[in-house]
């Protein structure tokens, strides 16, 4: 009997949770390819040469790239309107350059700062979350005693100036670590 109660509490907790709201973090590490067209492994000099990168400002670099987007249902009572439901999916993209077609002595060179472009991007991610579910708590406490249209201009507004706040707290962080470079990405040289 203890553990039917246990189940139903469990289902009951669950459907409430995700009949309310949802925060969803859609996460995507992907790679671009480092390589040219020949069929021997490229070296390190045409590495060099190629300056590969995914944002065509720095050589070989790694990038994550963030948008979200929401959807809300509301209940209005006799003096407020209130958020019945609340979705937000957070689609976050990080792109790291590919090093496999190196000879595989360069390749064993450049594992080691593909590795730390990777943990500099990872921050970048767990500022997203972070930030992204902070914002989301307080969007859901949101109440107009208005309209529920005002209510819904200003989620809008409170998910569009948190995403551009969220903006600043990424450059601040890319400072903080020089892009990376204090935390071990400074590309080798041969």
């Amino acid at each position: 009997m203890s553990t039917i109660n246990f189940i139903f509490f469990t289902a009951v907790a669950l459907t409430q949770t995700t009949a309310f709201a949802e925060l969803v973090f859609d996460i995507n590490n992907s790679s671009y390819k480092v390589q040219h067209d020949g069929s021997e492994p490229m070296t390190y000099g045409q590495l060099l040469a190629q300056r590969q990168d995914c944002n065509k400002q720095n050589p070989f670099v790694a990038c994550t790239i963030s948008n979200h987007r929401y959807t809300a249902e509301f209940v209005k009572s006799p003096h407020q309107c209130q958020i019945a439901k609340l979705d937000l999916t957070v689609k976050i993209r990080v792109l790291l350059p590919d090093f496999g077609d190196l000879l595989s002595s360069e390749q064993a060179r450049l594992h080691e700062f593909r590795n730390k472009l990777s943990e500099h991007e990872e921050g970048h991610v767990d500022i997203y979350k972070s930030e992204f579910s902070r914002l989301y708590d307080k969007v859901i406490a949101m109440t107009s005693d208005i309209s529920c249209e005002q209510l819904k201009r200003q989620i809008t507004k409170e998910l569009k100036q948190g995403a551009e706040d969220i903006g600043a707290k990424q450059a601040k962080y890319d400072l903080q670590t020089r892009h990376g470079i204090l935390q071990g990405t400074r590309f080798p040289t041969p």
